[in-house]
């Protein structure tokens, strides 16, 4: 594990947030347990405040960008999402046949 420099004001502040993280969680933490969820908290934090503005297509495209450069991380990743219920679907949307059909 690496070691973090922080001030002594911060690790004071993060110190004193120890019970109310073990409130919230309802787990008893160490010190350091507690600066690792912070920076946990604020790296996710800072992700969803910068993708919160992004319209749905925009962050399709870029899921599906990801999926071409990563595909073993991204489908399991989205595997893993669907069996824990993130989102429903429609099994029948997908039976749908390949190809094109005729001109009418």
């Amino acid at each position: 594990m690496s070691t973090v420099s922080i001030s002594d004001e911060l690790l004071v502040r993060a110190e004193a947030c120890k019970l109310l993280v073990e409130a919230i969680i309802e787990t008893e933490l160490s010190a350091e347990e507690v600066v690792e969820f912070l920076l946990i908290r604020a790296i996710d934090t800072l992700l969803a405040d910068l993708l919160s503005g992004v319209d749905q297509p925009v962050l399709v495209r870029a899921f599906q960008l990801l999926a071409a450069q990563y595909p073993t991380e991204i489908y399991s990743f989205t595997i893993d999402m669907l069996r824990a219920g993130a989102a429903p679907i429609d099994p029948e949307a997908f039976r749908q046949p390949l190809g094109f059909a005729p001109p009418r």
